[in-house]
């Protein structure tokens, strides 16, 4: 009973191993069948694209024969629309033309006059820049005769002025005037120079003084108010010509 029952044990497996076998080999079938049926799709699917190309670009390659065809139709059009509107000029300016011949002599005349009439006016202008010219050679001679006689001294630039030079002097020499004492000349006419108190005491600048605080110098009426008041100050040297200086014997 031993070795009948090894011997069936081995018989149900070498059964088992068949039908596996068998079933490997069904399966293989079955994917071999699979594979080639989507390899067959795929080739379908590849074919219906190819196609669907080669329509698309047969619609692009005719739409694209119709847009040449109807740009070169346009083209064609605005030629004899420009060959139209060049004759309707032509046809329309025939008229002017005639005219044009015949009224050759009266513009010729008339150009004639106004060639004269350019050449008037450069003779107007060369005559006016030549009394410019005069006039300006007249001015420079005037200017030469009243030239200021002034030595040429550079140094003066680098000093003080002599009303400055005087303040300072009469400050060294024991000036206790509060008020800044303005447009003296020299040492000598120091005390005779014009100071804030002498100003504020001539009425005619206390009016000009409270009409400016007040913005009424630029008026009229301001103006006229200060034409009839006198003042009291006497007139600086420097505001007096040289002749004037001259003959005054202050010079």
């Amino acid at each position: 009973l031993g070795g009948g029952g090894a011997q069936e044990q081995e018989a149900r497996c070498v059964e088992a191993k068949e039908r596996l076998a068998l079933l490997r080999h069904h399966k293989a079938e079955q994917d071999a069948h699979r594979i080639a049926r989507e390899e067959e799709q795929a080739e379908l699917e590849a074919q219906e694209e190819r196609r669907r190309a080669a329509i698309m670009a047969e619609q692009r390659a005719r739409m694209k024969e119709d847009i040449d065809a109807y740009r070169a139709k346009k083209r064609r059009e605005e030629e004899v629309r420009q060959m139209l509107r060049v004759w309707e000029h032509w046809r329309q300016a025939k008229p002017r033309r005639e005219a044009a011949a015949s009224n050759a002599e009266r513009v010729d005349v008339r150009i004639a006059q106004y060639q004269m009439k350019v050449e008037r006016l450069k003779q107007r202008k060369a005559a006016a820049a030549r009394a410019h010219a005069d006039l300006q050679l007249r001015l420079e001679q005037l200017r030469a005769q009243v030239a200021p006689d002034v030595e040429a001294d550079p140094n003066r630039l680098y000093t003080h002025t002599d009303a400055t030079t005087a303040y300072k002097e009469g400050v060294m020499f024991g000036e206790k005037e509060t008020g800044t004492r303005v447009f003296a000349v020299n040492l000598k006419n120091f005390y005779a120079g014009y100071t804030i108190d002498r100003l504020m005491g001539d009425t005619r600048h206390r009016l000009a003084v409270a009409l400016h605080e007040n913005g009424l110098a630029g008026t009229e009426a301001g103006r006229e108010a200060l034409m009839r008041i006198k003042g009291s100050l006497m007139p600086r040297k420097d505001m007096f010509t040289s002749d004037q200086l001259a003959q005054a014997g202050l010079s």
